[in-house]
């Protein structure tokens, strides 16, 4: 089941490709208005002039839409993977060795006293 954040993103994606096809529409009808006041005088029914400009405006969102997967396709794999190789390297040099290698030396030879706080500090580890 969905998330609840992920149905708020659907929701704005819904919201904002559907202003793009009515922008697509609207720019598309200021462009061709001679046409259409034309075919308005021969006594086309509004659905014939707007037809196209609908048809239009869903062909411009779906290649948009399409552009988008398959640019998302191929960059997510190798982000995700350099994302986690990231992490790896991260997390293999937050101690180093020299650190670890210091850090049992001076467990070693430590008094007694400050043995204890070399142990907890070596624990810690």
């Amino acid at each position: 089941m969905a998330r609840p954040g992920r149905r708020g993103l659907l929701a704005i994606l819904v919201i904002v490709s559907i202003v793009i096809v009515m922008n697509t529409i609207r720019t598309a009808v200021y462009h061709r208005r001679k046409e259409i006041e034309v075919m308005k005088l021969v006594g086309a029914t509004e659905w014939f002039v707007r037809g196209p400009f609908v048809i239009e405006g869903i062909m411009t969102g779906l290649i948009a839409a399409a552009i988008a997967l398959s640019l998302l396709v191929i960059a997510y794999p190798p982000a995700v993977q350099q994302f986690r190789s990231d992490i790896a390297s991260s997390r293999s040099h937050t101690t180093p060795a020299s650190s670890r290698a210091w850090l049992v030396t001076c467990c070693s030879e430590a008094p007694h006293s400050a043995r204890s706080e070399a142990t907890s500090a070596c624990a810690d580890m």
